[in-house]
């Protein structure tokens, strides 16, 4: 979506909040790929692998709420946004202590710090969204989106591609391969350190006085009033009772994606042998096809709407359990991930952007937060309840299973786009400005 002249501060704020979201990248995809390749190097167990993904997402069911509600009392965002991104990222130095621990402990504690880690990285996604739906307008907001995720995944291409190389190439024991995850820790924290930056660069707008009053009221409401109010609305607010049935779609289909994060790791660790070197090829292959895929989705999901472009590319991520089955090889798995990336980018970029589409303006952190909270208590059940099917049906009856759950979730999702779809075109045919109403309550 082009920019008119006019534009100038919106054109520099999508610069920052790409120029953050890329040096956020290369932090993230030095390490993230192979934290079950490094907690297994230090002795950890395939339950460690699980706990990786488990214990951050119960670490954030157990502050989203109250975190939310602490970033609501901040009329502007920024701020408290860069204080819990470089919290959260300062962890990446502990990280690089890890390996000088006791051997017994080290596989341990590197995920307990991942989960605390995890802490202030939970708050900090909750004010990032409600920080960019202040300063980015909806109607820029899927041109934003499409733009950082584009320039992120590919730089994430070229540091996943490198990291891997170097891991594998130039480490000639466990232990120099252990010193090299160190530095990439150190390196990560760096990068962090720019994010933080160019987000503080980012200039806020001035809300009017009613938007002032409206938050100051908000803020001085007990808490157990804003719940109330909260829960009232599913039932009095239109747009809150689309939110809590999106909620519900996307809840059902995340208890599949989660279940399967740990178990594409084993599959690829434990059963077709991969190292550093292929696991990096597999994220890129996996990265370039997301980003020849940001844009086309972007214009896709502007032609014919957010909840068929969901749909669809939840489809193919349905599938992506199935695709780890059949392939026997390194090579296959690798030629199957260009599916899998280009569904995902399609469905990632469509998730966040009708999130903060579909959610109310009042007291929006905290539905956030909520909704988040929800996800996260999946995300901490799931991946142990793969691992655990995996241990006593094996991982190809976990991997069906995970499909499974991604498949209902698919048509949930479907049967919402079918209803609201035959409800706005009712809505059209009898009132064409009740559409418009709904949408700004």
């Amino acid at each position: 979506m082009p920019l008119n002249p006019m534009d100038s501060q919106l054109k520099k704020n999508i610069h920052l909040t790409v120029v953050a979201g890329a040096a956020a990248t290369i932090g993230l995809n030095l390490t993230n790929p192979f934290f079950s390749l490094f907690v297994i190097r230090l002795g950890g167990t395939d339950y460690h692998v699980g706990w990786l993904s488990s214990l951050p997402a119960l670490a954030a069911v157990l502050v989203l709420i109250p975190g939310g509600i602490y970033v609501d009392r901040f009329p502007y965002k920024k701020k408290i946004t860069c204080l819990m991104i470089g919290s959260s990222k300062f962890f990446f130095l502990c990280l690089a202590l890890v390996p000088f621990l006791p051997p017994l402990w080290q596989a341990t504690i590197f995920v307990l710090l991942i989960g605390i880690m995890r802490i202030p990285g939970a708050i900090s996604e909750i004010a990032w969204q409600s920080f960019l739906a202040d300063y980015i307008p909806e109607d820029f907001r899927g041109y934003t989106l499409a733009q950082r995720s584009w320039i992120s995944t590919f730089f994430g291409i070229i540091i996943t591609l490198s990291a891997g190389q170097v891991l594998s190439r130039f480490p000639r024991t466990n232990l120099d391969r252990i010193r090299f995850y160190q530095i990439f820790f150190v390196i990560a924290f760096l990068a962090a350190c720019y994010e933080v930056y160019s987000h503080l660069r980012i200039k806020e707008p001035n809300f009017d006085n009613e938007s002032e009053q409206e938050k100051v009221l908000i803020n001085q409401t007990p808490i157990i009033q804003r719940f109330k109010l909260l829960s009232s609305s599913f039932s009095t607010v239109p747009k809150a009772k689309r939110f809590l049935i999106f909620a519900c779609c996307s809840i059902i289909f995340h208890f599949g994606w989660q279940m399967g994060w740990p178990l594409f790791s084993l599959y690829q660790i434990r059963h077709l042998h991969a190292t550093e070197a292929w696991l990096s090829a597999i994220s890129v292959i996996s990265g370039l096809t997301s980003v020849l895929s940001y844009t086309s989705w972007n214009k896709f999901a502007e032609k014919h709407g957010n909840d068929l472009t969901l749909t669809l590319t939840g489809l193919g991520m349905s599938i992506t359990p199935v695709l780890y089955i059949l392939s026997k090889s390194l090579p296959i798995l690798a030629i199957m991930n260009t599916i899998v990336g280009i569904s995902t980018a399609g469905f990632v970029l469509t998730l966040t952007n009708m999130t903060l589409q579909e959610v109310p303006k009042l007291q929006r952190t905290l539905y956030i937060a909520c909704y988040n909270t929800a996800i996260n208590i999946s995300a901490a059940c799931t991946p142990l309840i793969g691992v655990y099917i995996n241990d006593k049906a094996g991982i190809k009856i976990a991997l069906l299973v995970a499909a499974f759950f991604r498949f209902l979730g698919v048509v949930a999702f479907f049967v919402r786009y079918r209803y609201y779809d035959k409800e706005k075109r009712l809505l059209a045919q009898l009132n064409p400005d009740a559409i418009d109403k709904i949408k700004t309550v």
